[in-house]
């Protein structure tokens, strides 16, 4: 089976998703397109900030794709809706990284010199006072 990447653009990241059978893949150029592995159509494109993807992460639920941004943002699209449904803007420069804890309930992203936890209900960023490496 062969999928063209995204929208030609060079692709930078790929996430699965077991339960619905859907391949996900990230674009340099800001998309992500979601493709139906089982019936073989692509059925959503996600366009986001005006910057490349670093990295994406999905729920443990499978209900909320998380996208990190070549800026100081990252946001959570519903994929139920496809909409937006949070954005976490509290970074000091660019999302490298990111991954949802096992139960869904944080979101972690990282970046240069920096760790950010988040509380998935509340979309509030835990404090923490220092990490050791």
């Amino acid at each position: 089976m062969h999928f063209p990447d995204s929208n030609g653009h060079r692709v930078s990241v790929l996430g699965y998703s077991p339960k619905r059978k859907w391949l996900f893949v990230a674009s340099h150029f800001q998309s992500v397109s979601i493709w139906d592995l089982k019936n073989k159509v692509k059925i959503a494109v996600l366009e986001g900030k005006n910057s490349p993807i670093t990295d994406i992460a999905l729920s443990p639920c499978e209900n909320f794709l998380a996208i990190a941004y070549q800026i100081t943002t990252a946001i959570e699209v519903n994929l139920k809706s496809f909409v937006v449904e949070r954005e976490y803007v509290e970074h000091p420069i660019y999302v490298s990284s990111l991954a949802y804890s096992p139960n869904g309930t944080q979101l972690v992203t990282a970046g240069f010199g920096y760790v950010r936890i988040y509380e998935t209900k509340t979309h509030k960023c835990i404090p923490i006072d220092r990490l050791e490496w």
